[in-house]
């Protein structure tokens, strides 16, 4: 298993905030914090390709909501 701070600290990354009803809105981008080990959300969309693409984001650093039925 990776270690969060390790993977997430200083960089860019995507959550996958679920399906939603309300909003097609499913994807945040975190960015970290000058001077800071917290991150901070920078834009919401519908598109994970294109977020992964504007903010230079790998795959492993797209954290997926995991939805037990």
């Amino acid at each position: 298993m990776l270690d969060w701070k390790k993977l997430m600290k200083g960089k860019p990354f995507i959550t996958d905030l679920g399906k939603n009803e309300l909003s097609p809105l499913r994807y945040a981008v975190w960015s970290p914090l000058k001077n800071s080990e917290s991150h901070q959300v920078v834009e919401v969309s519908e598109t994970l390709e294109g977020m992964m693409e504007k903010y230079k984001i790998p795959q492993e650093r797209v954290c997926y909501v995991v939805q037990n039925t």
